[in-house]
Protein backbone atom coordinates (compact mmCIF):
# COMPACT_ATOMS: atom_id res chain seq x y z
CA UNK A 1 0.00 0.00 0.00
CA UNK A 2 1.09 3.51 -0.76
CA UNK A 3 -0.13 6.96 -1.06
CA UNK A 4 -0.39 8.47 -4.07
CA UNK A 5 -1.33 11.98 -5.66
CA UNK A 6 -2.92 12.58 -7.40
CA UNK A 7 -5.23 10.26 -7.77
CA UNK A 8 -4.07 7.61 -11.03
CA UNK A 9 -7.89 7.27 -11.96
CA UNK A 10 -8.00 10.73 -13.37
CA UNK A 11 -6.79 11.84 -16.71
CA UNK A 12 -6.48 15.12 -18.54
CA UNK A 13 -8.85 13.87 -21.59
CA UNK A 14 -11.53 13.14 -18.83
CA UNK A 15 -11.37 16.82 -17.11
CA UNK A 16 -11.69 20.44 -17.74
CA UNK A 17 -9.30 23.23 -17.55
CA UNK A 18 -10.54 24.47 -14.39
CA UNK A 19 -10.84 21.06 -13.18
CA UNK A 20 -6.85 20.99 -14.19
CA UNK A 21 -6.07 24.36 -12.20
CA UNK A 22 -7.66 23.08 -9.16
CA UNK A 23 -5.37 19.89 -9.62
CA UNK A 24 -2.29 21.61 -10.22
CA UNK A 25 -2.61 23.80 -7.37
CA UNK A 26 -3.44 21.09 -5.11
CA UNK A 27 -0.56 18.80 -6.61
CA UNK A 28 1.91 21.71 -5.40
CA UNK A 29 0.33 21.70 -1.87
CA UNK A 30 0.94 18.13 -1.82
CA UNK A 31 4.34 18.31 -3.22
CA UNK A 32 5.10 20.95 -0.30
CA UNK A 33 3.83 18.60 2.36
CA UNK A 34 5.68 16.12 1.04
CA UNK A 35 9.06 17.43 0.78
CA UNK A 36 8.69 18.99 4.33
CA UNK A 37 7.94 15.38 6.08
CA UNK A 38 11.31 14.26 3.84
CA UNK A 39 13.20 17.05 5.23
CA UNK A 40 11.70 16.53 8.82
CA UNK A 41 13.41 13.08 8.51
CA UNK A 42 9.58 11.70 9.06
CA UNK A 43 9.30 10.37 5.16
CA UNK A 44 12.27 7.79 4.47
CA UNK A 45 11.40 8.00 0.43
CA UNK A 46 9.31 9.75 -1.66
CA UNK A 47 8.93 9.52 -5.62
CA UNK A 48 7.84 12.26 -8.48
CA UNK A 49 7.09 10.07 -11.68
CA UNK A 50 6.78 11.78 -14.47
CA UNK A 51 5.89 11.00 -17.97
CA UNK A 52 9.65 11.38 -19.37
CA UNK A 53 11.45 10.94 -15.75
CA UNK A 54 11.54 9.72 -12.35
CA UNK A 55 12.60 11.55 -9.27
CA UNK A 56 14.19 9.17 -6.20
CA UNK A 57 14.28 11.15 -2.54
CA UNK A 58 15.89 9.60 -0.24
CA UNK A 59 16.22 9.97 3.34
CA UNK A 60 20.27 10.50 5.50
CA UNK A 61 20.78 6.56 6.61
CA UNK A 62 18.22 5.00 4.38
CA UNK A 63 19.81 2.69 1.34
CA UNK A 64 23.25 3.07 2.55
CA UNK A 65 23.08 6.69 2.00
CA UNK A 66 25.24 8.98 3.39
CA UNK A 67 23.46 12.90 3.40
CA UNK A 68 20.00 13.40 1.87
CA UNK A 69 19.94 12.16 -1.39
CA UNK A 70 17.73 12.58 -4.78
CA UNK A 71 18.26 10.29 -8.16
CA UNK A 72 16.66 11.59 -11.22
CA UNK A 73 16.66 9.08 -14.18
CA UNK A 74 16.89 9.59 -17.62
CA UNK A 75 18.15 12.38 -18.52
CA UNK A 76 19.03 14.76 -21.39
CA UNK A 77 21.32 16.80 -22.40
CA UNK A 78 18.86 19.78 -21.89
CA UNK A 79 17.67 19.23 -18.75
CA UNK A 80 20.68 18.92 -17.53
CA UNK A 81 22.12 21.88 -18.81
CA UNK A 82 18.45 23.54 -16.89
CA UNK A 83 19.36 22.48 -13.90
CA UNK A 84 22.88 23.85 -14.16
CA UNK A 85 21.16 27.25 -15.35
CA UNK A 86 19.50 27.25 -11.97
CA UNK A 87 22.87 26.67 -10.04
CA UNK A 88 22.00 22.98 -9.34
CA UNK A 89 25.09 20.82 -9.00
CA UNK A 90 25.31 17.41 -9.29
CA UNK A 91 27.40 14.08 -10.49
CA UNK A 92 26.77 11.32 -12.95
CA UNK A 93 27.75 8.18 -10.92
CA UNK A 94 27.00 5.80 -13.46
CA UNK A 95 28.75 7.53 -16.46
CA UNK A 96 31.52 8.56 -14.17
CA UNK A 97 31.04 12.43 -15.21
CA UNK A 98 31.35 15.25 -12.33
CA UNK A 99 29.13 18.15 -13.56
CA UNK A 100 29.07 21.16 -11.40
CA UNK A 101 29.60 24.36 -13.87
CA UNK A 102 27.53 26.32 -11.17
CA UNK A 103 29.11 29.53 -11.83
CA UNK A 104 29.28 31.58 -14.51
CA UNK A 105 32.78 30.95 -16.67
CA UNK A 106 33.64 27.92 -14.79
CA UNK A 107 35.88 25.34 -16.64
CA UNK A 108 34.08 22.78 -17.41
CA UNK A 109 35.22 19.03 -16.16
CA UNK A 110 34.73 17.61 -19.78
CA UNK A 111 33.79 18.84 -22.44
CA UNK A 112 31.06 17.21 -25.04
CA UNK A 113 28.92 18.35 -27.84
CA UNK A 114 25.28 18.21 -28.04
CA UNK A 115 22.34 19.78 -29.71
CA UNK A 116 22.43 23.34 -29.01
CA UNK A 117 19.16 24.29 -31.06
CA UNK A 118 17.57 21.23 -29.81
CA UNK A 119 19.07 21.87 -26.30
CA UNK A 120 17.34 25.94 -26.70
CA UNK A 121 13.65 24.98 -27.85
CA UNK A 122 13.97 22.39 -24.77
CA UNK A 123 14.87 25.00 -22.05
CA UNK A 124 12.29 27.55 -23.67
CA UNK A 125 9.97 25.64 -22.76
CA UNK A 126 10.85 25.37 -19.29
CA UNK A 127 10.77 29.10 -19.25
CA UNK A 128 14.68 29.57 -19.38
CA UNK A 129 15.97 32.16 -20.71
CA UNK A 130 18.51 31.86 -23.53
CA UNK A 131 21.15 34.63 -22.06
CA UNK A 132 20.80 32.26 -18.98
CA UNK A 133 21.53 29.41 -20.27
CA UNK A 134 24.16 30.62 -22.53
CA UNK A 135 26.50 30.99 -19.37
CA UNK A 136 26.29 27.64 -18.80
CA UNK A 137 28.54 25.43 -20.23
CA UNK A 138 28.02 22.68 -22.29
CA UNK A 139 29.97 19.31 -20.14
CA UNK A 140 27.93 15.82 -21.19
CA UNK A 141 27.96 13.80 -24.01
CA UNK A 142 24.26 13.57 -25.36
CA UNK A 143 24.79 10.13 -26.76
CA UNK A 144 23.72 8.65 -23.06
CA UNK A 145 20.45 10.86 -22.90
CA UNK A 146 17.42 8.59 -21.78
CA UNK A 147 20.28 5.70 -20.97
CA UNK A 148 20.78 4.18 -17.53
CA UNK A 149 24.06 6.50 -17.59
CA UNK A 150 22.29 9.66 -17.76
CA UNK A 151 21.48 8.97 -14.00
CA UNK A 152 21.98 12.45 -11.98
CA UNK A 153 22.53 12.52 -8.47
CA UNK A 154 21.90 15.46 -6.18
CA UNK A 155 23.31 15.52 -2.30
CA UNK A 156 22.99 18.08 0.63
CA UNK A 157 21.97 21.42 0.36
CA UNK A 158 21.75 21.29 -3.48
CA UNK A 159 18.22 19.17 -2.99
CA UNK A 160 16.15 22.57 -1.95
CA UNK A 161 17.22 23.98 -5.01
CA UNK A 162 16.03 21.07 -6.80
CA UNK A 163 12.40 20.85 -5.09
CA UNK A 164 12.17 24.40 -6.09
CA UNK A 165 12.95 23.13 -9.69
CA UNK A 166 10.41 20.74 -9.78
CA UNK A 167 8.00 22.78 -8.38
CA UNK A 168 8.36 26.20 -10.41
CA UNK A 169 9.19 24.85 -14.34
CA UNK A 170 6.21 22.87 -15.88
CA UNK A 171 8.45 20.13 -16.55
CA UNK A 172 6.49 17.75 -13.56
CA UNK A 173 3.22 18.04 -16.02
CA UNK A 174 2.31 16.59 -19.37
CA UNK A 175 -0.79 17.69 -21.18
CA UNK A 176 -1.76 19.80 -17.80
CA UNK A 177 -1.87 16.95 -15.50
CA UNK A 178 0.87 17.08 -12.94
CA UNK A 179 4.03 13.83 -12.03
CA UNK A 180 2.38 11.05 -9.65
CA UNK A 181 3.87 11.19 -6.30
CA UNK A 182 4.70 8.23 -4.07
CA UNK A 183 5.12 7.42 -0.89
CA UNK A 184 4.83 5.25 2.01
CA UNK A 185 3.50 7.32 4.56
CA UNK A 186 0.50 9.89 4.41
CA UNK A 187 0.53 13.48 3.59
CA UNK A 188 -1.59 16.47 2.74
CA UNK A 189 -3.91 15.75 -0.45
CA UNK A 190 -2.36 11.71 -0.82
CA UNK A 191 -4.85 8.86 -1.60
CA UNK A 192 -3.83 5.34 0.09
CA UNK A 193 -3.51 2.81 -2.94
CA UNK A 194 -2.85 -0.40 -3.38
CA UNK A 195 -0.37 -0.64 -5.95
CA UNK A 196 0.32 -3.84 -8.53
CA UNK A 197 3.97 -3.91 -10.05
CA UNK A 198 4.43 -5.88 -13.17
CA UNK A 199 7.87 -6.70 -14.42
CA UNK A 200 8.39 -7.75 -18.42
CA UNK A 201 8.92 -11.14 -19.52
CA UNK A 202 12.29 -11.60 -20.77
CA UNK A 203 12.30 -14.18 -23.61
Amino acid sequence: MQWVHPDTALTAASLTESALSIIRQQWSISFNSLYHLYQAGICPYFYVIAQTFVVLFLLKGFAGTKTNTVYLSPTTTGLRKSLRAEGITFDMPSAEIKSKGTEPGEAADNSFSGSDEDDALWMASMGIMQEQANIIPSTDDSQIDYRPSSLVRIEGNQIHAFFNYLLNYQICYVAGMPATLLSPIAFEGGVLRSLKVTFPLCA
